[in-house]
């Protein structure tokens, strides 16, 4: 008879050995049946890398691909996996990204239903950051869930009402008026403008803390006078009530990560519309002469825009 302790050392291997069948093999395979059973397909599951391998030659595959003109039909090379696997599967789909299952819809009122509904958004596993992401995001409502995401999510929607963001317009425009004069003083003259690189190491860790610190000051100044309680760290301080009718806030560190969070994202969602939009207006001649009279019509040559007049705004909106 084996030594007790070799029994052991077998059964520790054997339970070791079975739970990772179950959660390599079992789990995700029972998943695929579920959806497949609804009439819901895919790439077929494959243990441990899922579809990361059918991923990397459909996005290396459309990078080495010759450019292509510009127009808006560009999902073939920025999200090449979807083309390919909604023509075979339809527009509803599931793929693995590893061992996690990712269904992919594409119906305006299922996504809406998903982005609107508290109590399905706050329920959703949300995708872990690597850690250079994590520090840039901090902790906000892109990583959040649960009833921490939802306390999150009822303050943000108190900061970011309607006519809040109306009364940010004039900053707004004062911000990019004095970018744009930054610009012009680089451009110098120059019909177009020279970039240099920028280092790969960006000392993360110092402009983390450094940007810590500005957001710190700004809410240490917000604690002691009300006078500018239209800004976003004022507006994060504030409280509200929960459904059992309990006022919460969030701490000094929630409202720096979102902070952050919302810097980032809007910066990022909005420089890229912005982007897209200017690229239009610059192939586009007859458009970019009609949307600048509607301006200069509808404010009059004005130097500051505010927002009162943006629903007039037609062609521009």
């Amino acid at each position: 008879m084996p030594p007790p302790f070799l029994i052991v050392i077998s059964l520790l291997l054997l339970i070791s050995f079975l739970k990772f069948i179950h959660k390599i093999i079992w789990i995700p395979l029972r998943i695929q049946y579920h959806f497949k059973k609804q009439g819901i397909a895919g790439p077929g599951y494959r243990p441990i890398s899922g579809n990361l391998g059918e991923l990397r030659r459909l996005y290396a595959a459309a990078q080495s691909s010759k450019s292509m003109p510009f127009s808006h039909d560009i999902i073939h090379r920025v999200l090449p996996f979807y083309q390919e696997w909604s023509r075979k599967y339809g527009k509803m789909f599931l793929f693995w990204y590893g061992i996690k299952p990712r269904l992919v819809i594409s119906d305006p009122d299922m996504i809406k239903e998903v982005l609107m509904n508290n109590k399905i958004a706050g329920s959703i596993e949300k995708l872990a950051l690597n850690p250079l992401r994590k520090i840039l995001f901090g902790e906000g409502l892109v990583v959040l869930e649960g009833e921490k995401w939802a306390l999150h999510r009822r303050i943000a929607n108190q900061a970011f009402n309607l006519e809040q963001v109306k009364s940010w317009v004039p900053d707004t425009v004062a911000s990019t008026t004095n970018v744009l004069r930054k610009w012009e003083d680089i451009r110098g003259g120059r019909e177009e403008f020279e970039f240099l690189p920028t280092k790969n190491n960006r000392e993360r860790w110092r402009l983390d803390a450094d940007t810590r610190e500005a957001i710190k000051h700004l809410i240490k100044i917000n604690s002691t006078s009300r006078d500018n309680s239209r800004n976003l760290p004022s507006l994060l301080m504030s409280s509200c009530r929960n459904q059992d009718g309990k006022e919460e806030t969030l701490e000094a560190e929630e409202v720096i990560d979102e902070c952050k969070t919302f810097y980032v994202e809007g910066k990022e969602t909005t420089a890229n519309v912005l982007t897209w939009a200017l690229l239009l207006l610059a192939s586009h001649q007859e458009w970019q002469e009609r949307a600048s009279e509607e301006v200069f019509h509808v404010y009059g040559g004005k130097e500051v825009l505010g927002a009162d007049n943006l629903s007039n705004l037609k062609i521009v909106s």
